[in-house]
């Protein structure tokens, strides 16, 4: 008796183990596309607070920053690196739940701007970054200033500021991560010490690259 072709068999076969593959596709394309993220400032690099704004990196660079993040995704925050309550679990929550999983990623940049000048210096900002195993992420800059120049970034251009008590390092920010596109435009604000805040993060990251 003269078996029976398989070939039907093996393309139903086929078929079967293709399908997850395309559905799990298509809703990522659909999770991509289909909701674009909101546009909650116009460009931030034409703007007069930032364009001429220069800081140092923890490498000692000074950067013109509406020049070098022109065209990447930047992920901003505000911290210093005394500070004990708001800004560890923030920074611990970056390297644990972003910074890894946005490695590698082509035209993305992670930002943290100091606003306590007095003390964060480029040598400072090295040390707290061997520390904290940030010096590890290369798309992860520590920015700080010699004057007060970052407060005026978190009032007047991020609006993350709730007050300076005083003239130097008590500078009283918000836990907020500030996602900006390639134009500088302001595209979502998110909950540093909310995990499903920092996977909306890495979503809407991805979306924008």
């Amino acid at each position: 008796m003269t078996p029976r072709p398989q070939a039907p068999k093996l393309k139903y076969l086929v078929a079967a183990l293709l399908v997850p593959f395309v559905v799990f596709g298509a809703y990522t394309l659909y999770e991509r596309w289909a909701t674009p993220l909101p546009v909650f400032s116009e460009p931030l690099y034409e703007a007069t607070d930032l364009k001429d704004v220069k800081l140092y990196n923890q490498h000692g660079e000074l950067e013109a920053i509406g020049q070098t993040w022109k065209g990447q995704v930047v992920l901003v925050n505000f911290f210093f690196t005394h500070c004990v309550n708001i800004c560890p679990p923030m920074m611990h929550n970056l390297k644990t739940m972003v910074a890894p999983r946005l490695e590698g990623a082509k035209g993305v940049r992670m930002a943290s701007v100091s606003v306590d000048y007095r003390r964060d210096s480029v040598a400072r900002l090295q040390e707290y970054a061997a520390q904290m195993g940030i010096d590890k992420f290369p798309h992860w800059y520590l920015y700080t200033s010699p004057d007060k120049r970052t407060h005026l970034l978190a009032r007047n251009v991020f609006k993350t500021a709730i007050s300076e008590v005083d003239s130097g390092m008590n500078f009283i920010h918000s836990g907020l991560i500030i996602l900006l596109d390639q134009q500088g435009r302001m595209r979502g604000f998110f909950d540093s010490n909310d995990p499903q805040a920092m996977e909306k993060l890495v979503k809407a990251t991805r979306k924008l690259i």
